[in-house]
């Protein structure tokens, strides 16, 4: 653990190292003020030259007007200074000439410098990033093997503590019940809400699934009744998830891990069958008919009952007491081969069903 703090530290100081050489870099090197310097400097002759030419020019137009107006006397002194006037004219436009090519020359000069200069600053931070980054990753390389050891002493805790809260949950509890946290998603109007962390209490001898905000608090709880209720592994939406259908409300159910959904799934199928069980064992008595009306019949007015509930074939005489579904004697072939845990077959002409399995059937039913 400190081997991997110190690390990270170094990897730390390497990208400010790294930070601060390129701002440097990009910052204006000496060399780029002295060339303006001479820049300013060449712009300044320049526009003197042209200044001193525009000032002679004027004075050589200036004789030649002279020259026209004046007399002989005046006409010889004018062409001795028109003389000197028009050399400096010369002269002058000379110098602004070379003043001009020698801005030019520098200036291109200047230009090509300067996109050299750009590229060998590119070039050097793309080096000095490529270096930290090297650097890192070879210090990362050296604390992998202490880095993943680390990680899987986290993992052990992490599993050991889940697997001692585990049992110590169990041993506190009675025989079938179970609670712990588990992510709950109530099934509204317009569909599934968003999934809220609740703490899930299965109660088998109340034959009720309450979850609360809270393990602490109790006081604001919501449950369900277990009797009329079936629950349905849902691995096609989300994994670790579960669905609890009652004839009333749907609600999804998410674990934090696998044991936790094996645990889950086996208590609440468990605590399903006990709570029918126990009904049925409260009120022995079998229905085949009820005024006079066979009972075939009575399910079949039930929405969707019409139809066999897997393939629609036509007037379903048996029936999943569990599923609360009718289906034909060729589907109930393949649900007794789901096994009793998953669906409980019965003949609708053969068979008679107690009270608590006929409110199931009405309740549900396959629409």
């Amino acid at each position: 653990m400190v081997k991997c703090g110190l690390i990270l530290m170094e990897v730390q100081k390497s990208y400010m190292n790294m930070i601060n050489q390129i701002f440097s870099m990009i910052s204006v090197p000496l060399e780029q003020k002295e060339s303006e310097d001479i820049m300013r400097e060449l712009q300044r002759q320049v526009l003197q030259a042209g200044d001193n030419y525009d000032n002679l020019l004027r004075k050589f137009t200036s004789i030649n007007a002279f020259e026209v107006m004046g007399s002989s006397s005046s006409l010889k002194k004018s062409i001795v200074k028109k003389s000197k006037i028009k050399n400096d004219v010369g002269d002058t436009k000379n110098l602004l000439n070379k003043k001009c090519v020698d801005y030019i020359n520098k200036l291109q000069e200047t230009q090509t410098l300067s996109r050299f200069s750009s590229i060998q600053i590119f070039c050097t931070i793309i080096s000095t990033i490529l270096d930290h980054y090297k650097k890192g990753c070879n210090m990362i390389e050296q604390a992998e093997p202490d880095i993943k050891a680390m990680m899987q002493r986290s993992e052990r805790a992490k599993h050991d503590f889940e697997s001692h809260v585990r049992h110590s949950i169990k041993a506190k509890l009675p025989d079938g019940e179970k609670q712990g946290y588990l992510y709950a998603q109530l099934k509204g109007v317009t569909g599934y809400k968003s999934w809220s962390l609740r703490w899930v209490r299965l109660d088998p001898s109340a034959g009720q699934l309450s979850w609360y905000k809270s393990w602490k608090d109790s006081s604001r709880s919501d449950s369900i009744g277990l009797l009329l209720s079936t629950i349905k592994p849902s691995p096609d939406k989300e994994p670790l998830c579960f669905e609890i259908i009652n004839v009333n409300r749907r609600i999804m159910f998410k674990t934090l891990n696998e044991i936790d959904y094996a645990e889950w799934t086996e208590a609440i199928t468990n605590a399903i069958l006990s709570t029918v069980g126990q009904q049925s064992s409260a009120d022995d008595t079998k229905i085949l008919k009820t005024d006079g009306i066979p009972l075939i019949e009575q399910l079949r007015i039930v929405g969707g009952n019409q139809t066999c509930a897997d393939c629609n074939s036509l007037d379903p005489t048996w029936a999943s007491i569990n599923l609360g579904i009718l289906i034909c004697i060729e589907c109930s072939g393949v649900h007794r081969s789901l096994g009793t845990h998953i669906s409980k077959v019965r003949s609708l002409e053969m068979d008679s069903l107690k009270p608590p399995q006929i409110e199931i059937m009405k309740a549900l039913g396959n629409a």
